[in-house]
């Protein structure tokens, strides 16, 4: 069984989630789904979880936010006119986002936390039904579902042990899973986001949760690369790297895939793929517990921030 997350860019718009679809109906094994909420269709476009801040800002300031909010809608129904859909998700939608800002109102970080989940939580909800309204048995399922149970503190969600055991029951279902990134919630029943690279932490619980063979982690590029290619000009691509390696290069700068997303993976060593949606064929790069070094290309990768440099350098018995 695989697990597949699709980012932002990916599920931006009704072309491009038709492309997600077609990658996922393909494999009998890419069972478990998790979506991002709608990124950039241009590049002067804005994101769909900005879109949701600039909401929350508006109501925590107690200004008039129907505007904002008709603009977030807006986002969900242009991809339902053009995968000629059912309207009524966008009355869920409008439906949903009042009744977080009236019940939650008196509590800004819970209703930061509610509000920016349903960028995914909408997506996920949406995807589901197309896929399902074309002959493909497909499910949305929650994150509270889903078991993904986490701790209590807003906008630092923490997967609580526990939970893996039920998430391992989604193995138990025969249709295609849809889950939304980013969040899960609380014991006391609170929604509750996890930090930076939040759908990819999702995701990387869920594999683990079922114990999947792969994460394939799509994107919109086709792997990931030794140097950034905005400074470097056609920078080899890494086919195959280490987790200790990705964490290396993430934390001084690499943003293509959050180490924190890494760490449920660790334990169970199970490898993660990175591939473009716009591009399935293309081999991407995997992230594996081990490797073997080539001798003729040891540098995995390099990369830069200001205000510190730090050189890792690895070899058996290299004190002799």
């Amino acid at each position: 069984m695989k697990v597949a997350k699709f980012g932002g860019s990916s599920v931006s718009n009704a072309k491009q989630i038709k492309k997600v679809l077609d990658i996922v109906n393909e494999d009998p094994e890419r069972k478990i789904i998790i979506v991002s909420a709608p990124g950039k269709r241009s590049k002067d476009d804005t994101k769909t979880t900005d879109l949701l801040i600039r909401l929350y800002e508006k109501v925590l300031n107690g200004l008039d936010y129907q505007s904002k909010k008709k603009e977030i809608i807006q986002r969900y129904a242009d991809i339902v006119r053009e995968l000629v859909m059912d309207k009524e998700i966008l009355t869920t939608i409008d439906e949903t986002l009042e009744r977080y800002i009236s019940q939650l109102y008196d509590k800004p970080a819970r209703l930061y936390d509610a509000l920016l989940s349903c960028g995914e939580d909408f997506n996920a909800q949406l995807i589901a039904s197309y896929n399902n309204s074309q002959g493909i048995p497909t499910r949305y399922v929650s994150p509270k579902e889903a078991g993904l149970t986490v701790t209590d503190l807003p906008q630092q969600a923490q997967i609580i042990d526990s939970s893996y055991e039920d998430i391992y029951k989604l193995r138990d279902y025969n249709e295609k899973l849809i889950i939304p990134g980013f969040f899960g919630i609380s014991k006391n029943d609170y929604i509750v986001t996890f930090p930076r690279g939040g759908s990819d932490i999702t995701g990387a619980i869920i594999a683990r949760g079922v114990k999947a063979s792969l994460y394939e982690n799509f994107t919109d590029v086709s792997g990931i690369f030794k140097a950034n290619p905005t400074i470097i000009d056609k920078p080899e691509l890494i086919e195959e790297i280490t987790y200790r390696e990705m964490r290396e290069l993430s934390y001084a700068g690499f943003g293509v895939f959050h180490d924190e997303a890494l760490q449920p993976l660790y334990k169970d060593r199970i490898p993660v793929v990175i591939k473009n949606t716009n591009r399935p064929s293309d081999k991407g790069t995997y992230i594996r517990h081990d490797r073997e070094i080539n001798s003729k290309n040891v540098i995995s990768g390099i990369s830069c921030d200001k205000g510190f440099t730090v050189i890792n350098i690895k070899k058996y018995l290299m004190n002799r």
